[in-house]
C-alpha cells in the first residue's frame, strides 16, 4: 500500500514534529498530509513554532536506508 493510499483511507490524527536549530523537539497535530505527487508530501500550517522550525531547518529527504525499511513496512 502507497502512502497517499493509506492516508485517504484512514481516520487518525496527524502529528508533525520538528526541532529548532538548538534541537528543542516541538510536536503539532495536524490532520492528513496532502500529497503532491510521489515524492511530496504537504501540511497546511499557520504561521507558529512548527513554520518557524521548518524555515530555519528545512526538512530532509528520507534516505534510501530508511526508505527500504518504509517499503518493507508495506507503505510503498
Amino acid at each position: 500500500m502507497k502512502l497517499d493510499e493509506y492516508f485517504e483511507n484512514t481516520s487518525s490524527v496527524g502529528v508533525l514534529s520538528t526541532a529548532d536549530d538548538q534541537g528543542k523537539v516541538n510536536a503539532a497535530i495536524y490532520g492528513r498530509p496532502h500529497f503532491m505527487d510521489e515524492n511530496t508530501v504537504a501540511f497546511i500550517a499557520s504561521d507558529r513554532l512548527t513554520h518557524a522550525n521548518l524555515k530555519k531547518i528545512p526538512p530532509r529527504y528520507i534516505s534510501s536506508k530508511k526508505k527500504a525499511l518504509i517499503k518493507d513496512a508495506g507503505f510503498i
